[in-house]
């Protein structure tokens, strides 16, 4: 049910599914190929099996991965507070905990 919109946010800057690991993961589980191996029948029919569940799999990983390295990025950046986002990701307004700074009066001591 969830699996449309989410391969649908790959327009957007900040979509989880803009990687070839999880395209690689999309192809797994709704490809219509076959994966049998003549030299060797019990790998091919294994792999044909488990094709679906290893592409879900992959995607599972795949979007953990990146959320982790999103979350990693912005705690070394001290960014946890407000959003994160990866700075070319952020909105361009300022967050509300904090005052916008003018730019015509500098205040020097």
């Amino acid at each position: 049910m969830f699996i449309f919109p989410l391969l649908m946010t790959v327009v957007l800057r900040g979509s989880v599914v803009r990687n070839w690991p999880a395209w690689l993961a999309v192809f797994g589980f709704t490809a219509p190929d076959k994966w049998l191996l003549h030299r060797w029948p019990d790998w091919g029919r294994n792999l044909e099996y488990l094709r679906v569940t290893f592409g879900w799999a992959l995607l599972l990983l795949v979007v953990f991965c990146v959320l982790t390295d999103r979350y990693l990025t912005a705690r070394r950046d001290n960014r946890l507070p407000g959003n994160i986002d990866p700075p070319h990701l952020a909105p361009d307004y300022p967050p509300l905990d904090r005052p916008a700074r003018s730019s015509g009066s500098t205040k020097s001591n």
